[in-house]
């Protein structure tokens, strides 16, 4: 039988059939810079000067003092477009979306281009002058606009130090900033559809379709206030993501919305605004209850569910309840006889969740902790896998929460457990290149057994690792030098069938590259082939010897050569007899700083 979200869904498709569809509003105007104006810029200037000259077009504190950021896009798109450089599709991308290629050279070529970079085409000069007008929120209020009309997103992260050299920024850091989770997550809401792309440096270029799935309200912003602006826009875009989802009747991914749109608003401060949520017709609250099972009904009524038992497209309203992160709800749920074992019964891409994950694992893969609290009071079983061997511990360690990490641990989740990929929750927290993960599971350890470190330096250097990890780890006695060796058939099986693709069909994705290099392989080698110049760095200056030869008879001077590596890490790989640490435990100066200049204090010599 229909259901009321079913009925709603079939007349918002009439409706939108008989009206046509709604285009985003534009606030403030689209400014935007040709691309060969881009390339020429000799400095960045704020949207009010670069206004003011006649630069732009229509259609707190400088983020780049020194333009180191800025000329490494336009030596990108320069050598892009000269053919010097390729895109690479990262691992996951290529397994899980099956996208193996993607040309930034044929995009920019086809039409002419422009460029919308939020620093010049935004009003910033909030502390010098007052904006009477608004027009700071009302561009806010149009980024969704902005996106809709781009048919590109490019990400600026490749790893620079800041001006003072007091920290490096890189991929990382750029995820944990308020602004760039944002336009992330407005580029998923968007219907573009197109990969993100990375540019870690002039000549890398990374292409990934992974899901921003990380709390807006969670990172960070330089000014307070701004947590308001940024709650007011995506309340209003996800209201109507989730009316678009309605009027094509993908209910399933209206479902997904609905749950993360919950997580990407923890927070955030709830700001009033006009009819920020979806509201199904003909809900009747029942009578003489409470407001447990109140809210139980109207959450049903909202997913589209009769009962609390029922499954639909292989999820139950408890699978949804844990994304929502309510413990009321799951509670409720519970009451009601549903399993704190629950489980989807299908895969979805959209949380990167495998078929049979458990509730538990998606409440940590959420970052849902009072869920997980609840769940684990419920004695839901920690050591619960799904289809490819995840258990919930890995699934927290993935989404870098290490309170989860340290609730499982403490609830006997063994942190050793393999899944199908022979991956532990120290592999999963360095592919997530979390370095707090990895502190809070040695601290969850007995101290007594040795820490088995074997290919996480190896796992580190194919993700977002940062330099402070792989100190970490070799601090922790990880081998720099280890030499890859799949450890199943399976894996084994894979890597074979990427290194034919290398071999006789000229692929050079990442996984094909690795593949093909990978028998005997060190992490320095890794982190070459996956354009992690910034780990390679770190596990240069840890000892990594540059001599070491892959099956293949290249070493990672040979690989660094083939892969345009930039020029401070050819200095230290040509330099392997010296090696350099900073009082800290991260990279300082490794490009600026040549070795001679340091003192004696500051290296040691092998």
């Amino acid at each position: 039988a229909n259901t009321p979200l079913a009925e709603f869904s079939k007349s918002l498709r009439q409706k939108r059939d008989e009206e046509g569809q709604q285009e985003h509003v534009e606030f403030f105007p689209m400014y935007t810079v040709h691309l060969e104006a881009l390339l020429e810029m000799a400095e960045i200037l704020p949207h009010e000067v670069l206004l003011a000259d006649g630069v732009l077009t229509i259609g707190v504190g400088h983020p780049d003092p020194t333009l180191q950021q800025l000329r490494v896009l336009q030596d990108a798109i320069s050598n892009s477009l000269n053919g010097l450089c390729h895109a690479s599709v990262d691992v996951i991308t290529e397994l899980l979306f099956g996208l193996r290629s993607w040309s930034l050279a044929e995009t920019l070529k086809a039409n002419p281009v422009f460029v919308w970079y939020d620093y010049f085409s935004c009003p910033q000069q909030r502390k010098k002058a007052p904006d009477p007008e608004g027009s700071l929120q009302h561009a806010i209020d149009s980024i969704p606009a902005y996106v809709s009309k781009c048919s590109l997103f490019v990400a600026l992260c490749p790893a620079v130090e800041s001006a003072d050299q007091s920290r490096i920024y890189n991929r990382s850091t750029w995820l944990d900033r308020g602004w760039c989770r944002l336009e992330w997550t407005m580029w998923n809401l968007s219907s573009v559809g197109e990969p993100v792309i990375f540019v870690k440096g002039a000549r890398h270029l990374e292409v990934s379709k992974i899901p921003q799935l990380y709390s807006v309200g969670e990172a960070a912003f330089s000014l307070e206030e701004d947590r308001h602006k940024v709650s007011k826009v995506l309340q209003v875009e996800f209201k109507k993501s989730l009316v678009k989802c309605l009027e094509r009747g993908e209910l399933a991914k209206y479902r997904f919305l609905l749950g993360w749109q919950k997580l990407c608003l923890r927070g955030l401060p709830a700001v009033p605004t006009e009819s920020a949520e979806v509201t199904i017709p003909d809900y009747v609250a029942p009578s003489d209850s409470s407001a447990k099972t109140i809210l139980l009904s109207r959450f049903l009524h909202q997913i589209g569910f009769r009962h609390p038992l029922e499954r639909r497209l292989g999820w139950s309203p408890l699978c949804y309840a844990a994304m929502h992160g309510d413990p009321v709800l799951v509670s409720a749920l519970l009451e009601q006889r549903a399993s704190p074992n629950d489980r989807i019964h299908c895969s979805s891409l959209d949380t990167l969740l495998a078929s049979k994950a458990s509730v538990l694992e998606i409440a940590a893969r959420c970052r849902n902790n009072e869920v997980l609290k609840l769940l684990l009071s419920e004695r839901a079983d920690v050591m619960g896998r799904d289809s490819i061997g995840v258990t919930p511990l890995l699934a927290a360690a993935y989404s870098k929460d290490a309170t989860a990490v340290r609730l499982l641990c403490q609830a006997r989740a063994d942190p050793n457990v393999k899944n199908n990929f022979t991956d532990t929750a120290w592999h999963t927290a360095c592919e997530a290149g979390s370095l707090q993960v990895l502190i809070e599971l040695r601290a969850q350890s007995d101290g007594q057994t040795p820490l088995n470190l074997e290919r996480c330096l190896h796992t580190l250097s194919l993700g977002p690792g940062t330099a402070e990890a792989v100190h970490w780890l070799v601090d922790a006695r990880a081998d720099v030098n280890e030499r890859m060796k799949p450890e199943t058939f399976f894996i084994s099986f894979v890597f074979a069938a990427k290194s034919m693709e290398y071999r006789f069909r000229g692929s050079r994705s990442q996984i094909c590259s690795i593949a093909y290099h990978h028998c005997g392989a060190t992490p320095l080698m890794f982190a070459i082939l996956a354009g992690n110049f910034e780990v390679a760095a770190a596990l240069s200056v840890r000892g990594a010897d540059s001599r070491i030869k892959n099956v293949r008879g290249k070493s990672a001077e040979d690989l660094a050569a083939e892969m345009s590596a930039p020029s401070y890490l050819m200095e230290l790989l040509e330099r392997f007899d010296v090696c350099r640490f900073t009082s800290g435990s991260r990279i300082i100066g490794a490009k600026q700083t040549s070795i001679e200049s340091l003192g004696s204090e500051d290296y040691f010599e092998i």
